[in-house]
């Protein structure tokens, strides 16, 4: 049934995906949160569901306009699962504003196929990266998917390799400005994050625990099933392909990097992760087998959210 419902881009889907994701977000607040909240905290709980959702819809843009998928809403929905899978990212809005703008830039970044006004993508996506990096400091990590992407699509013009370089010194000078009349308190605040000592995985709950090692287990086979398919892939979209498995591993990365890990850092490979996953569920011959596959990973999904919304 899933299968069915989910295989064409139809309005009903966003309407689903939309309610189901109120029902996940609604669901982990009104159990974390029993205390009244302040009209700050209601703007920024608000402000992730927002951001959450616009990203899901932009999720569908990307993969839709650059053949990441076939005319279907499997991204959509995997990534919901994904979601109530580590729902700790509800909790962090400096993550989810950062990994909005990843988002933002991986879409200028897969657009590079076009061979259209590649410099200025170059620039915007590189832009993109750095302030999603003001975030979350470890956002740079996505600044090397760029330069995979040059060496894909502009090779023949080295000097694009400068034009992230140009970016930096523009989102810099700016922060840097700004900063300078404050104190340099948001500059000592931003490199507070980096020279954090490192931390072991930590986890508010054995579930948790479980719904880390499923994921990592999730995207690592669906990773490599992606690079095994990607020879069959027709010629013009294999750089697309190669830049999604950057940003899985940009992502991944990300998180290793992080001293203070939880799941909720998972959220910058999850969006390459469903379209990698959207990929593998296409491919099933029949949609009763589809089925099975959907319906697994759902059932897990919202088991393990619902024994993690005490956690």
């Amino acid at each position: 049934m899933l299968a069915t419902i989910f295989n064409k881009t139809k309005p009903i889907n966003y309407l689903l995906i939309a309610f189901a994701l109120v029902i996940v977000f609604v669901s982990y607040y009104n159990f974390n949160f029993s205390a009244p909240l302040s009209a700050y905290a209601v703007f920024q709980i608000s402000s992730i569901f927002i951001l959450l959702l616009i990203s899901f819809f932009w999720l569908n843009f990307i993969s839709q306009k650059n053949e990441l998928s076939k005319s279907n809403n499997y991204p959509l929905l995997v990534l919901l699962l994904l979601v109530a899978l580590n729902p700790q990212v509800f909790n962090n809005i400096n993550l989810v504003i950062s990994n909005f703008f990843i988002l933002l830039a991986f879409r200028r970044i897969v657009s590079l196929r076009t061979f259209k006004s590649n410099k200025q993508k170059i620039f915007d996506a590189s832009l993109l990266i750095f302030i999603a990096s003001l975030f979350h400091i470890y956002a740079l990590v996505f600044i090397v998917v760029i330069f995979v992407a040059i060496l894909i699509y502009s090779f023949a013009e080295a000097k694009n390799l400068l034009i992230p370089f140009i970016a930096l010194v523009s989102v810099a000078t700016i922060y840097v400005t700004i900063d300078s009349l404050q104190g340099f308190k948001l500059l000592t605040a931003l490199l507070h994050d980096v020279y954090l000592p490192y931390q072991s995985l930590t986890f508010p709950s054995v579930y948790a625990h479980i719904s880390f090692s499923l994921y990592i287990a999730f995207s690592i086979l669906v990773l490599i099933y992606g690079i095994i398919q990607l020879p069959k892939k027709q010629q013009n979209i294999k750089g697309t392909y190669t830049i999604t498995f950057f940003m899985y591993l940009a992502g991944l990365f990300v998180y290793i990097l992080e001293s203070n890990k939880d799941n909720s850092v998972l959220l910058f490979s999850m969006v390459p992760t469903a379209l990698l996953a959207a990929n593998f569920i296409e491919e099933i011959p029949k949609n009763k087998f589809k089925d099975a596959v959907l319906y697994t990973i759902a059932s897990v999904s919202l088991i393990l959210f619902f024994f993690q919304l005490n956690g």
